[in-house]
């Protein structure tokens, strides 16, 4: 990806009538960038984000979202739904299905901190180590 300096400088140069092996060399770039920001212009910036491939776990997440919601608030160990699904058809790791089951898992909350005021001089405390 060019910075902002590299295109403007792309730009004059290929004003000023540089040919593509010019302007790589001016820019460090190679020449397959060069060439492909002047065709493009500002959209060869721009990262086009890849489409979202299929997992050999996306026909089950349903089902372990399902056992999941039917346990709460107890917990269904991965290894378990890893049993489960291995029947019905699943190819993938176990490792995989973790990753996924951890992710539905809600953190868990800390217990609130009671605090316990008394007046002065009515406790001590005394550190024997």
């Amino acid at each position: 990806m060019l910075t902002a300096e590299e295109r403007m400088e792309l730009d004059i140069l290929k004003k000023h009538g540089a040919g593509i092996r010019e302007l790589a060399r001016a820019t460090g770039r190679s020449r397959n960038t060069a060439r492909r920001y002047l065709r493009e212009g500002e959209a060869a910036s721009v990262r086009k984000p890849s489409p979202k491939r299929a997992e050999k776990l996306d026909p089950f997440k349903d089902y372990i979202i399902e056992r999941m919601r039917a346990a709460a608030p107890d917990r269904i160990p991965a290894a378990v739904l890893f049993r489960e699904i291995r029947p019905r058809g699943y190819t993938g790791g176990e490792t995989r299905l973790r990753q996924f089951v951890r992710a539905l898992v809600p953190p868990p909350t800390p217990e609130p901190i009671v605090r316990f005021e008394t007046l002065p001089g009515e406790q001590m405390q005394a550190d024997w180590a």
